[in-house]
């Protein structure tokens, strides 16, 4: 298939319209059932959102995005169509309005090809949902998708959608874009507005683009934010990029080790300044951001703990009976520590504290 710049391209030049490659795009999501991307295909919005596309692109007003098929993680909301978050506690809840990172994409021509499968309420990292069946990942159907995002990268990753939407808090994004052989983005926090999202972390939840490649994440992130971004450049001279020394490279195995290298000398041949950089206390972050997502998570979902906890799926259900159990000095203290740990990493990020040349 191709990408979300060759689509503009042909639309723009009249080879194709935003109804014919909508109406592949669905056909191929219909073919490909047995991935189990989606929750919810909305076959006539995508068309109708092709068609007024293709009267925008006529009449020279086309968006950022006009009649680009995208998808959507199920826990965002989109109004009128049901956000089941993956569960079957919010199966009839139908949004009224358009999540703001929605409005936005359709503002800019973006049309909707359906709602993706994920783990339930994004608290897990397999994509098995135990009411909606497992996203399957499309290069092996017998391995994960990864997850909570894992119905957004089979959409991608199988050409069900030229990008898609998802949510990340530890890694929702990023784990099943790597899974499936995607770019995946967790943005800055706050760049994109997580309201209109069922979360499990106001404090630490992103919105953010899976996509193919890094022209095709940068388009998709321009319509999200009004920014412009560099993705064409040839050359990264007088860049300077930080590797981390420690921790992100301690279990690699031994092919993406190298894989990881080879990279780090292609961003070299392009003229960039590798440095290491030592980013502390990264262990402890990880159990920092366990406490922090469970006590708030438990505070987003206290009525469907109270009315509902035998219908959540067992792992999440043991998640959810959990969150009471840490207390507020617990949930103070990570937080506390969370914003000592990222000044510190923003010291030596930023002033350069600790910088070393590395040696590949």
């Amino acid at each position: 298939m191709m990408s979300i710049k060759e689509m503009l391209e042909g639309y723009k030049a009249k080879k194709f319209s935003p109804v014919e490659v909508t109406r592949e795009y669905i056909n191929r999501t219909k073919r490909a059932k047995a991935l189990n991307a989606f929750i919810e295909l909305t076959e006539e919005t995508a068309l109708n959102q092709a068609k007024i596309a293709e009267s925008r692109w006529s009449i020279g007003q086309a968006g950022k995005l006009e009649g680009i098929p995208l998808s959507y993680k199920d826990n965002i909301y989109v109004k009128g169509i049901p956000a089941t978050s993956g569960s079957i506690i919010d199966r009839d809840f139908v949004p009224t309005e358009n999540a703001p990172v929605i409005q936005k994409l359709q503002n800019e021509g973006a049309v909707m090809i359906g709602k993706t499968n994920m783990h339930e309420f994004a608290f897990g990292i397999t994509n098995n949902n135990p009411f909606y069946g497992p996203a399957r990942n499309p290069w092996n159907p017998d391995y994960i998708s990864g997850g909570s995002s894992g119905g957004s990268a089979v959409s991608v990753a199988a050409n069900l959608s030229a990008a898609s939407i998802g949510t990340d808090t530890g890694g929702s994004i990023r784990i099943p874009a790597s899974c499936c052989g995607l770019i995946g983005l967790k943005p800055t926090h706050g760049l994109i507005n997580n309201s209109g999202t069922t979360l499990i972390s106001w404090s630490m939840d992103h919105t953010g683009p899976i996509a193919k490649n890094t022209a095709d994440l940068a388009l998709v992130m321009e319509a999200m934010t009004n920014t412009s971004y560099t993705y064409e450049n040839t050359t990264l001279k007088g860049w300077r990029i930080g590797i981390p020394s420690t921790y992100f490279t301690d279990r690699m195995e031994p092919e993406i080790l190298e894989v990881y290298k080879d990279t780090l000398k292609k961003l070299e041949k392009l003229g960039a300044l590798l440095f290491e950089v030592e980013l502390p206390h990264a262990e402890e972050a990880g159990s920092l951001t366990f406490t922090v997502a469970m006590a708030e998570a438990g505070y987003v979902h206290r009525e469907r703990i109270a009315e509902n906890i035998d219908k959540y799926g067992n792992d999440v259900k043991a998640v959810m009976e959990s969150s009471s159990a840490i207390s507020a000095i617990e949930y103070i203290n990570a937080l506390t520590r969370k914003e000592q740990i990222t000044a510190e990493c923003l010291s030596q990020v930023f002033v350069g504290r600790n910088f070393r040349p590395l040696i590949l």
